[in-house]
């Protein structure tokens, strides 16, 4: 929970942006979060609020994460929660946001599928973003470096997304030889699979089971957001990881999109950048996933 001096000066801040009614919020510890403190706010007769804290550091983590939700809010299809302001309140950062009753999608599977092929249907002539983020709590680094990343995908991907999380893998202490296998690998894809070319989508980028829902009229809603543009594929390959959606979501999504062969290959490759940033955030429990994925990778690409 978070101190009575964060708590004071949160309360402060709500009244001054929305009103005397929430001098009297009152707040409820959300569990879920392995990295921020998560909240709702209730005040009598006043809309709730949602709230998360972290160390002032995370500060630019929260700036990055309303810019995302910004983004996503270009889907109409898509709800996502309003932003109220996200700043230091006294010695925390803090990002509020409207609280969003959310719901398993359920029955509305149909509305998902289609919101997601609407939302990667947005798309740009570039790879990556304006500005860099965050994938759970690591930098993800989104501004290319040259023509090369910002228009040929596999560099972008192995270049801005596998070489980052290699490099940080290398100082969390993954064995030399794995590292030398993922070396191999990020050298190799950009030759192999350059046959894929796909147009840069508007992508969530850190869309599992847990950062989706629907509202209480239906509507997907999408939070946690680790946003750019990319491959439309690596959103789908991170939604079969950690439990897939139902069926319906993913017929419905391929009926409205294109699918190009090697698909299974390409997943396998997008979901070892989440492999590794797990192995990254939460340490040895992913280590031994992350190997079996380097290996087959490996194996595959020979």
């Amino acid at each position: 929970m978070i101190s009575a001096i964060v708590r004071d000066a949160l309360i402060e801040r709500l009244v001054s942006e929305r009103g005397p009614g929430y001098r009297k919020t009152r707040f409820r510890e959300r569990a879920g979060s392995s990295i921020d403190t998560s909240m709702e706010g209730h005040a009598p007769g006043e809309a709730p609020v949602f709230i998360k804290s972290a160390p002032v550091t995370s500060l630019d983590r929260f700036l990055a994460e309303a810019r995302g939700l910004e983004l996503l809010a270009q889907c109409e299809a898509i709800r996502v929660p309003e932003l109220v302001f996200v700043e230091v309140c006294a010695d925390a950062a803090v990002l509020l946001l409207e609280f969003v009753e959310l719901h398993p999608v359920g029955r509305h599977e149909t509305r998902m599928g289609e919101a997601l092929a609407e939302l990667h249907g947005i798309q740009v002539p570039h790879f990556g973003l304006d500005h860099d983020n965050y994938i759970g709590a690591t930098p993800q680094r989104n501004i290319c470096r040259d023509a090369l990343q910002c228009k040929q995908w596999w560099h972008f991907f192995c270049d801005l997304r596998l070489q980052c999380q290699l490099e940080l893998a290398q100082d969390k202490g993954m064995t030399p030889l794995t590292i030398e296998k993922l070396r191999q690998i990020i050298q190799s894809v950009p030759g192999k699979l350059a046959h894929h070319q796909p147009p840069a989508s508007l992508l969530h980028g850190d869309l599992w089971s847990g950062n989706l829902a629907v509202d209480c009229t239906g509507k997907p809603t999408l939070f946690d957001p680790a946003v750019y543009f990319g491959d439309a594929e690596t959103d789908i390959a991170m939604s079969k990881m950690f439990g897939a959606l139902g069926r319906r979501v993913y017929q419905v999504y391929d009926a409205l999109t294109e699918k190009s062969e090697g698909y299974e290959l390409r997943q396998r490759l997008y979901d070892l950048y989440h492999w590794l940033n797990h192995f990254n955030l939460f340490g040895g429990r992913y280590l031994g996933r992350a190997e079996v994925a380097i290996n087959e990778l490996v194996h595959e690409l020979e």
